[in-house]
């Protein structure tokens, strides 16, 4: 899996990137099975990973973090301490994640309150299925999931969203902008 003549790097991060790369690796596979889908992803600026069934993707903002390339073999940011251990490359090809990612603009948005939801995750089953029907912008979002095999049934309001939010892109980023983020961070 891993070049084990490497030494492990260990990066002293800031809050931000720690919460930021905690969040992305929630998506890491450990499915040993799939050994290309356990690292964490670095490329084109992006920091991605995925386990088959999620992709978790953040811009690589971190001065620390940006001279990582490729899969690397990494553990999880110590809590409290934002400080990650970072292993060997791991010599696998990393899914095409860009394949996944829509290329055109949702019919419609909607914004909503992620305590909502996970409120509403808490005490499903597990193995079970959440179901998320979406009407219109301005429409209860329903959600129906089973309790002990019984039906439950929520609804989460929408959030108008304004006009500050703006959609990331998680595009290929052109040799000129690779050159101006490096350029950025020394």
């Amino acid at each position: 899996m891993s070049d084990n003549n490497q030494e492990k790097e260990i990066i002293k991060l800031n809050r931000t990137d720690s919460k930021k790369l905690a969040w992305v690796q929630r998506a890491k596979s450990t499915d040993e099975g799939r050994l290309s889908l356990m690292g964490t992803f670095f490329d084109k600026g992006n920091i991605v990973c995925v386990d088959g069934y999620r992709l978790h993707i953040t811009e690589n903002s971190s001065p620390e973090l940006y001279h990582l390339k490729g899969l690397k073999d990494m553990g999880k940011v110590r809590a409290g301490e934002n400080i990650l251990e970072v292993g060997p490359h791991i010599v696998q090809k990393f899914a095409e994640y860009e394949k996944v990612i829509p290329t055109t603009d949702p019919k419609f948005r909607i914004g909503i309150n992620p305590k909502h939801l996970l409120d509403i995750c808490k005490g499903l089953d597990k193995g079970s299925m959440l179901v998320i029907d979406f009407h219109d912008p301005s429409t209860p979002i329903e959600l129906h999931g089973k309790i002990e095999d019984q039906d439950v049934y929520a609804i989460i309001m929408p959030m108008n969203l304004g006009d500050e939010y703006n959609r990331p892109t998680y595009a290929a980023a052109t040799s000129q902008e690779e050159k101006t983020l490096d350029n950025n961070i020394e």
